[in-house]
């Protein structure tokens, strides 16, 4: 089951270790690399203790004298030293050493040059090299004149001529041999790399632990926070939780919600609005379907009783069975308009739109019921139609269309008159169906669109209609974009128009053949829908 505060703290953990893990990193390689240069710096400083210490005598011997360091450097020379003439030839190197030997490398001028390597049986060092340049007055003939010393510098030293000699007291003995003058010597001083490596070591160890004691603790704030955080998410679900099954008019509390979740809590409040209303419009779908039902089932029991009350003739018998089959009919044109209602209402009809004649499905529908119009002596005034391309269901339109003209064709008074008049303009079709003989108010009119309204008291006794079908085609229009109006004057007269947006196309007929606007047609085109 997917968690919210688990995937906030997993997530927040992992970046929250990342972000340590390479914080230590980058804090452990600044530190390491301030350590090198503090060690680089104290090394370079020791060598050039070591090069002013370094004093050779007039026999060519070389020793250093810790007296000659100037005030403020390093306090002693290093435990391993050795010194190079120009050509790589030992001239000195420390007894620390034993029988290990620095590495030689010629520096480029008085640039110190920084080496690592691993004495035999040693430890890890770290060598610093450096030039130091011969400058000094010897005797015209070269060899040695008054006993004297030459002191070395970091920058210039004054050698004289080497010869043999003994060893020096810090330093093991070099065979003697006479440099040329001016001569340049190469000096290497190292050091135990051992302490920086622990230092660095514990640096390490003392990042990675305090990185990731924080990181832990991180995580588990990160679980307080988003514990606290989603406190209003339970709320909400508790307030949820309170509204009544039974009652829905209970909404969620605004009071005290984040910011980030009014828009849910919002929508909420607007989907128990939705779904009250759908459980009302069912309620009183309900209790109109029992009350528009007992009529007719009455009547069945009523002709079905009388029937049986005594022996009666074949005709009698036959008129009772005729009876009985148009109260079926009526109930099972009730039954059908209600589904059509109900599916057009919950979105199941699917169909695609196609561009449709409304002017030949009105007239098919006008000669469907011509013959009771001429029964009834119903004057039917009826203006040249124009060809009309609407862009609709065909079998949704038929049904329409049928509605209309039924709902006019049943409530015209006896001898009255029906108009039909079919407009076209720039973005609408106006197709309007007007007749006599209307007894409903100027106020009641919008009510014909409501389920099982009927204005007529008469003929809703008479059980000729069920009050669906101008229901259906208010909701027909509106799923294609149109609208309905109604409009019941004095005088009798009600009108009831249908506004069509305009395809904008004027190809051939798309709908069904105008013979197929019949009743039973009707009717199975729905039962296929289904």
């Amino acid at each position: 089951m997917v968690s919210i505060r688990r995937d906030i703290v997993l997530v927040g953990g992992v970046a929250t270790t990342v972000l340590m893990a390479g914080l230590a990193v980058l804090l452990y390689l600044l530190v390491c690399h301030r350590l090198e240069q503090q060690f680089n710096d104290l090394l370079a400083a020791q060598l050039n203790s070591a090069a002013t210490a370094m004093d050779i005598d007039s026999h060519g011997h070389i020793h250093f004298s810790q007296e000659a360091v100037p005030e403020g450097a390093a306090s002693s020379v290093p435990g391993y030293v050795e010194v190079w003439d120009r050509m790589g030839h030992l001239a000195y190197k420390s007894a620390a050493l034993g029988k290990d030997s620095l590495l030689f490398e010629r520096p480029q001028a008085v640039r110190i040059v920084f080496k690592s390597e691993k004495l035999q049986g040693g430890p890890l060092v770290r060598e610093a090299l450096t030039t130091i340049q011969g400058d000094s007055e010897d005797d015209q003939d070269g060899h040695g004149g008054q006993d004297r010393r030459a002191r070395a510098s970091a920058a210039v030293v004054v050698p004289r001529a080497m010869r043999n000699g003994q060893p020096d007291r810090r330093g093991t003995p070099v065979g003697s041999r006479r440099p040329a003058r001016r001569d340049d010597y190469i000096i290497g001083a190292a050091d135990s790399l051992e302490p920086l490596r622990a230092t660095e070591a514990m640096v390490g160890g003392t990042l990675g632990l305090g990185c990731g004691g924080a990181a832990v603790a991180c995580v588990l704030l990160l679980g307080l926070v988003v514990s606290r955080g989603l406190a209003p998410v339970r709320r909400i679900a508790a307030s949820i939780a309170a509204v009544g099954v039974r009652d829905l008019a209970d909404r969620v509390e605004m009071r005290g919600v984040p910011r980030e979740l009014i828009p849910i809590v919002h929508r909420l409040n607007e989907m128990l609005v939705r779904i009250q209303a759908a459980l009302a419009r069912e309620k009183q779908l309900t209790a109109d379907m029992a009350h528009e039902l007992r009529t007719p089932l009455a009547g069945l029991r009523t002709n079905a009783e009388v029937a049986l009350t005594r022996a009666r003739s074949p005709q009698e018998y036959r008129d009772t069975l005729r009876k009985s089959l148009a109260i079926s009919v009526q109930m099972q044109e009730m039954m059908e308009n209600l589904l059509t209602l109900a599916r057009l209402e919950s979105g199941h009809w699917t169909a695609a739109l196609q561009d449709c004649r409304l002017d030949e499905v009105l007239s098919a529908q006008l000669e469907r019921v011509a013959g009771q119009i001429q029964q009834c002596g119903v004057t039917l005034q009826r203006s040249d139609m124009p060809a009309a391309i609407v862009r609709a269901t065909p079998e949704l339109l038929v049904l329409a269309i049928r509605n209309v003209v039924d709902n006019a064709v049943s409530y015209v008074n006896r001898g009255g008159t029906i108009r039909v008049h079919l407009a076209t303009a720039a973005e609408t079709l106006k197709l309007e169906l007007a007749n006599t003989g209307s007894r409903i108010a100027a106020a009641d009119a919008p009510r014909v669109f409501e389920r099982f309204w009927r204005g007529d008291t008469a003929r809703t006794q008479q059980g000729l209609h069920s009050g669906l079908g101008l229901a259906i085609v208010k909701n027909i229009m509106t799923r294609w974009g149109g609208a309905v109006l109604v409009e019941s004057t004095q005088g009798g007269w009600f009108s009831l128009q249908l506004l069509f947006p305009v395809s904008g196309k004027l190809g051939a007929t798309a709908c069904p053949e105008p013979g197929a606007a019949t009743d039973a047609g009707a009717r199975e085109n729905v039962k296929r829908r289904k």
